[in-house]
């Protein structure tokens, strides 16, 4: 028991040493919550500035659209943090968050990648995933307190009936 947590500290030492986060970056997990907040409002073109310049094109617009009504009617009942991921090597920094929106009964999850060349520079989007959430990962524990609840998705962007 004694070296197990000797090892644990030791591990904690090295993590702290080699630069990576202990936890998620609190600016980071707010840049996410609005990252989210854009696409559920349907600023196409705040969601594309913070990409990479090549992928704003009209396909990845009509599927931004597609994904986007995958978003429940309604306002977000609670927001989680289910996943963190932090990456530091030669190539620079990766942050991976998962979160999981709660629609009353009705749950969509979006896992977002941000990456930056060096610690000088500021985190650029790298990847955006939205998706349902599947009935077997809404016991999947969060990380930290609740998050923000996003914004409410505007009436003219309802899926067609």
């Amino acid at each position: 028991m004694q070296l197990r947590n000797w090892l644990v500290v030791l591990s904690a030492v090295a993590l702290t040493a080699c630069g990576l986060p202990m936890a998620p970056d609190e600016a980071l997990l707010a840049q996410n919550d609005q990252v989210y907040a854009d696409v559920v409002l349907g600023k196409n073109d705040a969601f594309f500035a913070r990409l990479p310049k090549n992928f704003d094109t009209p396909q990845q617009r009509k599927m931004l659209a597609a994904v986007r009504q995958i978003i429940p009617d309604g306002k977000a009942t609670a927001a989680q943090l289910t996943g963190w991921n932090a990456y530091s090597g030669t190539d620079g920094q990766r942050e991976a968050l998962v979160v999981r929106y709660d629609y009353g009964s009705d749950h969509v999850t979006v896992a977002t990648t941000f990456n930056r060349p060096n610690s000088a520079q500021p985190w650029g989007l790298f990847s955006f995933n939205l998706s349902p959430t599947p009935p077997e990962f809404l016991n999947s524990p969060a990380i930290g307190g609740p998050r923000p609840a996003p914004p409410v998705r505007p009436a003219d962007a309802a899926p067609p009936s």
